[in-house]
Order: structure tokens, then C-alpha cells, then sequence
């Protein structure tokens, strides 16, 4: 992540230490290729299977970025990685809430940049295979959050995939 995230994450991981073999820290931009340099040299060893977390990242990029994004980590992931992420999806303006987060995230100056038609198209153009794509919607319901599921197109996704 970006340097100034760590300077509000890193005291609330030191109150509840994480339980972990090892830590390392790295701050990076993502749009920087660097970033996978900077993972190497701190001991990350492509050959093995890795799991990828990217949550609150993809729409923060366009398109462009994403490809690229997407290219390195496929570079650096072993068969038996996983990967999981969230993502806009089409219809994510569809609803005022929606609407008003863009808002404040524009004036934040972070503008939501891109959204996922089809997860699964995108992926397999870098290898990977979708074990499950559903919309944060039907994350909802399943967990008893939401009553009904609309018809309309999907407005963010929960995406796991594999290598």
C-alpha cells in the first residue's frame, strides 16, 4: 500500500497483532512497476504459491492500470496461488448511496476509475480461473442482510480465483 496508509494501519495492527510466521511492510504504488522489485528483494519467492488480496484497489485504477496490475501478479504467481478481490461492477451508480460515495470519493480526490463487466473474461486473459464471482449483493443475502436480490446489473463484485 501507499506509505501514508501504513501511517494510519500500522498502529491498529500493533494493538492486535496479527498471527503470522513473518511480517514485512512494503510501501509501493501499484502503477509503479517497481512495486514487484520491491517485493523480490524482501524475500517473496515467485515459484511458490501465494495468495493476493486486493480489496479497495481495483477501481481506484482505469483499465489500463489494471491490465498491468493484473499482468505482474499473474508474473509473479505460481500454479496453486489464489487471488481475491472487489470490484465495481457495471451497475454500481445505479442507486443514490452509490452515487454519493462516488461523490465523496471525488472530492476526496480518489475518483472511482474503472468498473468489471465480466470478471471471469478479464481474469482468463492472465490465467487465472474464477472459482466464484458473485456480487456483493449476494454476499448480503446469504448472510441474512438482504431480503430480496435485485435484476439489475451487478454493482460491485467478490471475486476468488485460482492459478
Amino acid at each position: 500500500d501507499l506509505a501514508n496508509l501504513f501511517e494510519f494501519k500500522e498502529p491498529v495492527v500493533a494493538e492486535k497483532p496479527v498471527m503470522a510466521a513473518s511480517r514485512t511492510v512494503i510501501t509501493a504504488d501499484l502503477t509503479d512497476p517497481s512495486w514487484t522489485r520491491a517485493l523480490t528483494t524482501v524475500g517473496f519467492d515467485p515459484s511458490e504459491p501465494t495468495a493476493w488480496i486486493a480489496e479497495g484497489i481495483l477501481m481506484y485504477l482505469t483499465d489500463d492500470q489494471n491490465d498491468t496490475l493484473m499482468a505482474e501478479i499473474a508474473e509473479l504467481s505460481a500454479s496453486g496461488s489464489h487471488l481475491m478481490f472487489v470490484a465495481n461492477g457495471p451497475g454500481w451508480l445505479a442507486d443514490e448511496h452509490s452515487k454519493q460515495l462516488k461523490e465523496a470519493v471525488d472530492s476526496a480526490g480518489y475518483g472511482f476509475q474503472s468498473h468489471l463487466d465480466d470478471p471471469e473474461r478479464w481474469l482468463e486473459r492472465f490465467g487465472w480461473t474464477v472459482h466464484e464471482a458473485v456480487t456483493l449483493e449476494q454476499v448480503g443475502h446469504r448472510l441474512g442482510r438482504v431480503e430480496a436480490l435485485s435484476d439489475g446489473p451487478a454493482k460491485s463484485w467478490a471475486v476468488c480465483a485460482r492459478r
